[in-house]
């Protein structure tokens, strides 16, 4: 037999109750009144409140929790067009900013054979010249040409 149950105990089960109360087959009135109550009531939920509180649905889970693919996508990771043009010069640039084209090259040394280009200046005022130069033809201000 078990033992006399206290209140801090809570309810019993069907199969406890019914063997402090007597034969399942004639139970009391009060004690059938009471163990379909603490059944229904306290012991099992109802499925609705269950799922209710417990467990959200699907559709909200996703919304709060998850963000769809594309906004992933377009949040962390730029599309790989965007990351080429804004980390990677293009191969063309790169060649026209930091190397001069070799045309250039034999066209500046053509303009120093032709005189148009001068890398020293000889003559101090017009009409002077440097010993270095005694051409008085090259003292006349030319077009200088740079190569940087």
């Amino acid at each position: 037999m078990q033992p006399p149950q206290r209140e801090s105990d809570g309810p019993r089960c069907v199969e406890c109750a019914a063997s402090v109360i007597g034969p399942v087959s004639n139970p009391p009135l009060r004690a059938r009144e009471g163990l379909k109550k603490n059944t229904v009531e306290q012991w099992l939920p109802y499925e609705n409140y269950a799922v209710e509180q417990e467990l959200p649905h699907v559709k909200n889970a996703v919304e709060q929790r998850l963000p769809p693919v594309q906004n992933a996508v377009e949040q962390r990771f730029p599309h790989v067009k965007n990351a080429v043009e804004q980390r990677l010069p293009l191969e063309i640039s790169t060649v026209e900013q930091r190397l001069p084209f070799a045309d250039d090259s034999v066209a500046q040394q053509d303009l120093r054979d032709a005189g148009m280009v001068e890398t020293e200046f000889p003559c101090l005022e017009e009409g002077e010249c440097h010993p270095a130069n005694p051409h008085p033809a090259r003292l006349r201000p030319r077009a200088v040409a740079r190569g940087d």
